[in-house]
């Protein structure tokens, strides 16, 4: 029996998830985040997948699995209607009928520093890795500052927490304040908290600040607008700097310990990746040391690994012209397939939750759907 003291709403996975793989690194086409599913809802078990599919939701249902977790959308577009004799309506009323929520971190964990690519590129022992394709991350937050009485310092602290204010990293209700002296004078018509029309008045007051997340500005404010005794609430938005990472990107590019043939390179993905055939492209190069890595469909990325020094390049979904180029830019190709570059991503992911919420001090079961078990290659 788990400890319902020590079980996690849904909410509290997607803050894990979040941290992990901030959905502000998302492409802007991408569909990330809860896509199915009450953020309030308590649950003791998620199962993470690459993509959600009927067999898929078929395991989640047998282990009573109350969360998924994939790294593929289901929803990439608005829907007009949720069919069920369609792949995505018949998916969506299943989880929806077993009480399950679903959520989706994807090109946002292709981008994380411990992510998708930094998962591949580790299997096959690259060292020294960046980002193939380094992002300059600008700062999700703005600095919100208000003023107040400090009889009403617990009060708006309070709401502006629940309303999402004050979070940085794995710490939340955080806020700043500093004592000092307010002068207004209300004008007629106004209905002071203190004072009185006409007069000036010097008031002991609160700044309080914190930072804010964008995307829950609105209610913050609005939040801040109901606790807050005065009339006309003192509202400062400051905007905060950009930072750059050196760490967040797409791909990634690393070294080989020791430099191997073409054929050697090859196998050695087969083995690492566990995968029975890989394609080949691109030119045999007389020696591999220094590899590109981009899980999923990286084909566009050849002429980018190129530049960046690279001997080879390991993906999915290589086309023709893709090919083409690299055989022109003197590059090896090694396609190991969308899956194949993939397939460890549930496994990180249930890694990760399952040392979160052991950090956290919660009960929560996490397993992995191997499509291996399903999935035919070849």
């Amino acid at each position: 029996m788990f400890d319902v003291s020590t079980r996690v709403s849904v909410f509290e996975v997607m803050r894990w998830i979040e941290e992990l793989a901030p959905s502000r690194l998302a492409e802007s086409w991408d569909q990330v985040g809860l896509q199915c599913g009450r953020e309030d809802a308590s649950i003791s078990r998620v199962l993470t997948v690459l993509t959600l599919s009927e067999d898929a939701v078929n395991e989640a249902v047998r282990l009573g699995t109350e969360m998924i977790v994939a790294h593929h959308p289901l929803i990439f577009k608005p829907l007009n209607a949720i069919a069920p004799d369609t792949r995505v309506g018949s998916l969506l009323y299943r989880v929806i009928e077993s009480g399950i929520a679903f959520g989706v971190a994807h090109t946002n964990l292709d981008k994380a520093s411990a992510g998708v690519n930094e998962g591949l590129a580790r299997r096959v022992g690259l060292i020294e890795t960046t980002p193939l394709v380094p992002e300059a991350e600008s700062s999700p937050n703005v600095k919100l500052v208000t003023f107040l009485p400090e009889e009403a310092e617990g009060a708006v602290r309070g709401a502006l927490a629940a309303a999402g204010a004050g979070v940085i990293g794995r710490y939340t209700h955080c806020a700043f304040s500093v004592l000092g002296e307010g002068a207004f004078r209300p004008l007629a018509g106004s209905v002071p908290h203190v004072g009185a029309p006409g007069e000036l008045t010097r008031v002991n007051e609160l700044r309080l600040e914190s930072v804010v997340n964008r995307r829950d500005l609105d209610g913050v404010v609005a939040a801040l607008n109901e606790a807050h005794p005065y009339e006309e609430v003192p509202i400062d938005l400051y905007p905060l700097e950009s930072v750059s990472s050196t760490s967040v990107g797409l791909g990634r590019i690393g070294t080989l310990p020791n430099s191997m043939n073409s054929q050697e390179f090859v196998n050695h993905v087969k083995k690492t990746l566990a995968l029975p055939w890989c394609r080949i492209a691109g030119k045999a190069t007389g020696a591999v040391r220094r590899v590109a890595v981009v899980g999923g469909s990286g084909g566009g990325f050849v002429e980018r690994a190129r530049m960046a020094g690279a001997d080879a390049i390991l993906t999915g979904d290589v086309d023709y012209h893709d090919a083409d180029e690299a055989a022109y830019l003197g590059i090896l190709v090694v396609d190991a397939g969308h899956y194949g570059t993939e397939k460890h991503v549930p496994h990180d992911l249930a890694a990760y939750l399952r040392k979160r919420s052991q950090e956290a001090g919660r009960t929560l079961a996490v397993d992995v759907f191997d499509e291996s078990d399903v999935f035919v290659l070849g």
